[in-house]
C-alpha cells in the first residue's frame, strides 16, 4: 500500500496495486474516483503517467492515458490548509522508486477529459500551474510561484526521466526525477490558499 504520489493529504493516494483516488470535498465528504479493485495493476520498473482532473462536474482518474475511474463531484476539493506531500501520506506509507514531473494546475482547465496519449516531453508551467517539480536537476518549483520544497530524510534527484534522450542526456531537455528509497523519503510544500481549487477546473498529474 505504498503511495506512488500523494498530493494535498487525502486528495490523492496512488498505490502500487492500482490506483486509489479519493477526493475530499471538505469535512467528511469523500468521493472515491477509483480503487485497486477497479483499476489495473501498476507494473514495476516501468514509468507510468497518472492524472486526476475535475471539469466542474466529474472527477476522472487516468493511468497511462486510459480512464481508470470517474465520479460526480458537487464541489472541488479544498486544498487550503493541507500540506502538499509527494511520496508519503499521513498513514506512514512511503513510496520507493522514482517520481517525476509533478504538476498541479488550478483554474487552468481539466487538461484531460477522455483517453489520451501520455506526453512525450517534460511538463511545462502552463497557465494556472501552481506547482511543477521533480523535473529538473534539483528539487525546485518551476512554476511562477517558485514555492519552497523541503526534502525529508534523503530523497535524491537523478538524471533519469520518462523521456528517453535522443542523444547524450541533457537535464534541460530531458528533465530529471526524484528517487525515494521508501524509508522516510518524501517532499513537502507548505499549504497555500492557491491550492484551494474553489469552483475552478483543475488537473494534478505526475509520472
Amino acid at each position: 500500500n505504498a503511495p506512488i504520489c500523494v498530493i494535498l493529504g487525502s486528495l490523492i493516494d496512488v498505490e502500487s496495486t492500482g490506483l486509489r483516488v479519493i477526493v475530499n470535498q471538505g469535512g467528511s465528504s469523500n468521493v472515491t474516483v477509483c480503487d485497486p479493485g477497479s483499476s489495473g495493476a501498476i507494473s514495476l520498473n516501468v514509468w507510468h503517467h497518472f492524472a486526476l482532473t475535475w471539469d466542474g462536474t466529474t472527477y476522472r482518474a487516468f493511468l497511462d492515458g486510459a480512464l481508470e475511474g470517474s465520479a460526480t463531484g458537487n464541489a472541488a476539493p479544498s486544498g487550503n490548509g493541507k500540506v502538499v506531500r509527494i511520496g508519503h501520506n499521513t498513514n506512514v506509507h512511503y513510496f520507493g522508486g522514482y517520481i517525476s514531473n509533478v504538476r498541479i494546475v488550478v483554474d487552468g482547465g481539466a487538461i484531460y477529459t477522455s483517453a489520451f496519449t501520455p506526453p512525450i516531453t517534460p511538463s511545462t508551467a502552463i497557465s494556472g500551474t501552481e506547482l511543477l517539480t521533480s523535473c529538473s536537476n534539483r528539487f525546485k518549483d518551476k512554476s511562477t510561484s517558485a514555492r519552497t520544497i523541503t526534502p525529508s530524510s534523503k530523497p535524491k534527484i537523478q538524471p533519469f526521466s520518462p523521456f528517453a534522450p535522443s542523444a547524450a542526456y541533457d537535464a534541460a531537455v530531458n528533465g530529471g526525477a526524484g528517487y525515494f528509497d521508501g524509508d522516510n523519503d518524501y517532499l513537502t510544500v507548505p499549504d497555500s490558499t492557491d491550492f484551494n481549487f474553489g469552483s475552478g477546473e483543475f488537473t494534478v498529474e505526475a509520472w
